[in-house]
């Protein structure tokens, strides 16, 4: 379906115990890099900030910046001298990025509105009030931006990529995207429909990735995603609660409303979540949209590989 021809020639097992071993080896390097990171500012960033939690957004935004910058830190370690692999094809080409970045948000936009406008139409939820604190509002949106970077580095930048290069491009979709899923479940008010939406969420970035094999349209589809569920519509995002411009009631069923895990909590975000994953994947079964394309860009990275090596 989505071919990206793989860059190993072993057998399966050996790519599979590969694949499985350089996520071990990311996990430990990441985590690794961020304690280092974050001993010498650990006064500032006090167990009590970490605690008290979403009440001082922008302390928690320059806190995320701490893994943020050990991701991209991993990332760049791993496919320079372990993968052997330019970092462009980990999705830092910066090519169309000033485009691609507001075309994710606006389909994250899109995506989240559709769903606000058919609960409230449907009287399934309520607006109790509207409110608006600049402060708030600036904060929430540069942690949300921080946040979802952080995860488009590792998710689709890297892990995803890594294991379609090892397993193939559809082994990669969906192992990346169950293993987004899983990182969530220790949430708050998680639910099964809520981890079925976060896995959808990962095919969705997984599949926007694939047909622009560069970070910015997904980060910024992540981005606005959730900073619209949240800080605008006033859901819940993936159990965290933040401040609301929108205060809404939530009225009709937790399945449909997505109760206090938010919307990724309701089947009609399942809906809306394939509706795009289809559109998405028929786009790319266009006969020259992807294929080629994507045959271009491995026969590159194959060629800048052999060359790293000689």
């Amino acid at each position: 379906m989505f071919a990206i021809k793989t860059v190993q020639t072993k057998s399966l097992w050996v790519r599979i115990g590969t694949a499985i071993l350089k996520l071990v080896i990311m996990t430990a390097l990441a985590l690794g890099i961020s304690t280092l990171l974050f001993l010498p500012l650990q006064g500032i960033f006090s167990l009590s900030n970490q605690l008290e939690g979403f009440e001082n957004a922008w302390m928690l935004s320059w806190f995320w910046t701490i893994p943020l910058v050990a991701s991209i830190m991993t990332v760049f370690i791993l496919r320079k001298w372990i993968d052997r692999m330019p970092i462009s094809s980990a999705g830092w080409d910066f090519r169309d990025w000033h485009r691609e970045l507001p075309e994710g948000m606006l389909w994250g936009v899109i995506l989240i509105s559709v769903g606000f406008i058919l609960l409230l139409l449907g009287q399934q939820i309520g607006i109790l009030n509207i409110q608006w604190d600049t402060n708030q509002i600036l904060s929430w949106c540069f942690l949300f931006l921080v946040a979802a970077w952080f995860e488009e580095v590792l998710f689709r930048g890297y892990i995803q990529t890594m294991l379609s290069e090892h397993l193939g491009a559809k082994a990669g979709l969906y192992i990346s995207a169950i293993l987004f899923g899983l990182v969530h479940i220790p949430n708050e008010n998680f639910t099964i429909v809520g981890g079925l939406n976060i896995i959808l969420a990962g095919l969705l970035l997984g599949v926007v990735y694939l047909r622009t094999r560069r970070l910015w349209a997904v980060t910024g589809l992540h981005f606005a995603w959730n900073y619209f569920q949240g800080v605008v519509y006033g859901f819940g995002v993936s159990g965290i609660a933040t401040y609301k411009v929108i205060d809404i009631e939530l009225l009709g069923h937790p399945l449909l409303t997505g109760g206090e895990f938010g919307f990724e909590g309701s089947v009609l975000s399942v809906l809306i979540l394939a509706a795009f994953i289809w559109w998405q994947r028929k786009w790319l079964q266009e006969p020259g949209s992807f294929q080629v394309e994507q045959d271009e860009i491995v026969q590159e990275e194959e060629n800048l590989k052999h060359e790293m090596e000689s």
